[in-house]
């Protein structure tokens, strides 16, 4: 019969001196689970992630800068806090995302700024439904 075998990825990278290390890990699942339990790692290195840290900072202060006074801004917003939604992959495919997540925002702000929401950004009235994977997310 067929098996199926579950395999941990992992790719720590590393800042050192200026010089990226990176190395690949094939971790098992005792590995994984002594690794949970050492949080302290985290406080010896500030700057593991930092890059995702920032991105999430970002858009915690993106959801609360959200102001919904008229209509045609819904929709705008409803585009603005999607635009991460597609941030997804490893080192490689996902840091070109969240800078053309960003660049998207920032676009959708600066017609909110102008007060103007021509064709490119009108759009049918929507509706989302928020399940919660998609909240469970975004928890810290």
């Amino acid at each position: 019969g067929d098996k199926i075998k579950y395999v941990h990825l992992n790719r720590p990278e590393f800042d050192i001196a200026g010089f990226k290390l990176r190395f690949h890990v094939k971790g098992y699942d005792w590995q994984m689970r002594v690794l949970r339990h050492c949080r302290w790692l985290r406080t010896l290195m500030p700057a593991w992630h930092a890059r995702e840290k920032a991105f999430r900072e970002w858009y915690t202060r993106l959801v609360d800068t959200c102001e919904l006074h008229e209509p045609w801004l819904y929709n705008l917003w409803l585009d603005i806090l999607m635009a991460p939604e597609s941030v997804t992959g490893f080192r490689e495919v996902r840091y070109p995302k969240m800078d053309a997540a960003q660049t998207r925002v920032k676009e959708l702000q600066a017609a909110i700024s102008a007060r103007k929401a021509d064709s490119r950004f009108r759009s049918p009235a929507r509706s989302v439904s928020l399940t919660s994977q998609v909240i469970g997310t975004f928890r810290g």
